[in-house]
C-alpha cells in the first residue's frame, strides 16, 4: 500500500506492551507512514490531542485505562469523531467486539497478526471514516 495518501498518514499506537508497539510501528513506517507511540491510555489521549492522528491502533486489553475507555474518551474529544480507530485485540468474544463497536471503533484485528494486515487495516479505516 502505497501512494500519497499512505505517505501524509499519522497513525497513532496505544499498546502497553512495548514488542506490539515496535511490530506496528515497524510495519506502518515501512508504509511511509509517521508513527507516534503510546504506553497506556492516558498517554495515547493526550498523544491525540497532541499529534491529530489519521488513524489510531488501540490495544483493548491495557491497566488503567482500557481501549474501550480510550475509544470513548477521544470521540468525546473535539475532532475525536474524525479520526478512525482500529481495535487490536486478543480476545476473540462477540461481548468486547460489541463493546468496542458501541464505544466508536471502526475495525478490529486479532493479535497476533500479520503487519501486511495491520497496514491494510489502517488504510481502509482511515478512508472510510474520511
Amino acid at each position: 500500500m502505497t501512494g500519497e495518501v499512505t505517505r501524509a498518514m499519522t497513525i497513532l499506537v496505544i499498546d502497553d506492551n512495548s514488542e506490539n508497539r515496535a511490530l506496528a510501528r515497524d510495519a506502518l513506517e515501512d508504509e511511509g507512514m509517521a508513527v507516534v507511540l503510546a504506553s497506556n491510555g492516558a498517554e495515547g489521549i493526550s498523544a491525540f490531542t497532541q499529534f491529530h492522528p489519521d488513524c489510531i491502533v488501540l490495544d483493548i486489553r491495557m491497566p488503567g485505562l482500557d481501549g474501550i475507555a480510550v475509544c470513548e474518551r477521544i470521540r468525546a474529544l473535539p475532532e475525536g469523531d474524525r479520526v478512525a480507530i482500529v481495535f487490536a485485540t486478543a480476545q476473540r468474544d462477540v461481548e468486547t467486539f460489541d463493546r468496542a463497536l458501541a464505544a466508536g471503533g471502526d475495525d478490529f484485528l486479532t493479535k497476533p497478526y500479520r503487519p501486511s494486515e495491520l497496514v491494510v487495516r489502517v488504510g481502509t479505516a482511515q478512508r472510510l471514516r474520511r
